[in-house]
């Protein structure tokens, strides 16, 4: 670096160590066409923007270098930067018949102006570009973390609980937020999709038929989050040890973090398996990719009707399509997706939120814990909507005048089987405890209605019986019941 450029670093308070150790390797942008002739790459400059959305078309230039003119979108970021997000580019592309993308190594481009005049790009230009890229993702980060630091001071978040988040967006194929995405977390639920995973892999292999009977099994363990079907799942697989055999061995690089060790109880009360945020945002990925077998079947799944924490309550339009499960325990609130959202040029956005809170002590009111933790990860995929829009251009839904920078939720949760309704026999009391004893009255959502659902036969569902205490009962006790307590309360406002 020039003395001159070191003095005006140090005196304007701006000298970054980061960015001056990254000025030496080399910086990339994004190429769509070279040719030498200059119409057509300006054709295809309207094609790509029309394609790829206003943010994207905002840095899209015609560029010149000797007799050949190439469409660039000017990123000058590093190299993994270029390739991922020409990867996701090139998968819009070709769907749309524009061919592909590719990185290209960045230099001092002749920018052709849309009224023909040629203006040389200055490196103080390009390094604009990459500092105003790196701040766009930066924010979004730095707003989740700071609202979680708000959080913790208003105590709606106790010191003994930790959290994750990852959010990505696949149509810059970048990461967004990263915040602890590491760690381990008991995982509930959330395995649901993994046994779903290594079932549709011993199908690939031969070892099983997906007829309808299997594919009604693996609807119910992840549309109704169904601990039977799981576990059915498991046993048909060898053993939670034996999934999490064939998945390491199989997918070494995708969820290196999993601990598979033990069926869901009947009681619900599964503590041991463990997952990272990572090992979910991997999932996500390669699922999105197809790069996994059954990746159609397991995104059908996923995207069945059901409330979750990253849509439901939160102000989304009502097109966003949603493929995602959640994950509950007394001492976890969980969910992972991936959100389809549309432009109003019909362009489809595609980005994951996962949300992670572990709570070190078991909660002692249980749902009022997991609703109140619920709205936390429904605020901020609330926020994390509106990022998205705007980066990608288009508007988030109408906020009430006067509404705070995040969402207000709408107090609403659910039980899903896994957290509350052990499955009875005919050796086991058909009663499940839905609200513990020591929580108060009104931590319970109200009215209750309670479900029963004999088995995996949905048509047998109906009502049974919810005493004043929480309890859920059925007399005469048939077998193989499921208990679900469910609101029938429109969200209160």
């Amino acid at each position: 670096m020039h003395r001159f450029s070191l003095i005006i670093l140090f005196s304007t308070g701006l000298f970054l160590p980061a960015l001056l150790r990254a000025e030496a390797r080399p910086r990339f942008d994004v190429s769509y066409l070279s040719s030498a002739d200059l119409a057509a790459v300006r054709a295809r400059k309207k094609a790509v923007s029309k394609a790829l959305g206003p943010r994207v078309a905002k840095a899209l230039r015609v560029v010149q270098a000797g007799d050949v003119y190439a469409l660039l979108y000017l990123r000058h970021g590093d190299a993994a930067g270029a390739q991922a997000t020409a990867a996701a580019h090139s998968r819009i592309l070709r769907r749309k018949g524009l061919g592909s993308a590719a990185p290209m190594e960045s230099r001092q481009w002749t920018v052709i102006m849309d009224d023909g005049l040629r203006k040389p790009q200055s490196p103080r230009q390009a390094k604009e570009t990459e500092v105003e890229q790196a701040a766009e993702r930066h924010n979004l980060e730095s707003m989740v973390y700071d609202h979680i630091k708000q959080l913790r001071r208003e105590g709606r978040l106790s010191s003994d609980e930790r959290t994750a988040w990852f959010i990505y967006d696949f149509s810059t194929g970048e990461k967004l937020v990263e915040i602890n995405t590491d760690l381990k977390f008991q995982a509930g639920s959330l395995i649901k999709p993994f046994v779903a995973l290594a079932y549709m892999h011993a199908v690939k292999e031969g070892r099983f038929t997906y007829h309808d009977q299997s594919r009604l099994y693996l609807q119910r363990m992840i549309q109704h989050s169904d601990n039977a079907a799981t576990n059915w799942a498991m046993r048909r697989l060898g053993g939670p040890a034996a999934v999490k055999k064939l998945l390491r061995k199989n997918y070494p690089d995708l969820l290196t973090d999993l601990e598979l060790v033990e069926y869901i109880p009947s009681n619900g009360r599964t503590y041991r398996n463990k997952a990272s945020a990572q090992d979910y945002s991997r999932f996500l990925l390669a699922l999105w990719k197809d790069e996994l077998p059954g990746s159609a079947e397991i995104k059908r799944l996923m995207a069945l009707p059901k409330r979750d924490r990253i849509s439901t309550g939160v102000p989304l339009p009502e097109d966003t399509k949603v493929y995602s499960k959640t994950g509950s325990t007394s001492h976890l609130c969980g969910d992972m997706g991936v959100l389809l959202a549309k432009g109003p040029d019909g362009q489809q956005y595609a980005y994951t939120v996962i949300g992670l809170i572990e709570k070190q002590n078991r909660a002692r009111h249980y749902l009022r814990w997991l609703r109140s933790r619920g709205d936390v990860i429904r605020e901020i995929s609330g926020l994390v909507y509106r990022i998205i829009g705007k980066i990608h251009g288009f508007s988030a839904p109408r906020q009430v005048a006067g509404a705070s920078e995040l969402p207000a939720p709408k107090p609403m949760d659910y039980l899903d089987t896994h957290d509350t309704a052990p499955y009875c026999s005919q050796d086991a009391p058909s009663v499940f405890q839905a609200v513990s004893a020591e929580s108060a009255p009104e931590s319970r959502p109200a009215p209750l209605t309670c479900e029963i659902q004999s088995g995996l036969d949905v048509r047998a569902s109906g009502a049974g019986t919810l005493a004043p205490n929480g309890m859920c009962s059925s007399s005469p006790e048939p077998p193989g019941l499921t208990f679900v307590l469910r609101t029938t309360e429109a969200p209160r406002p």
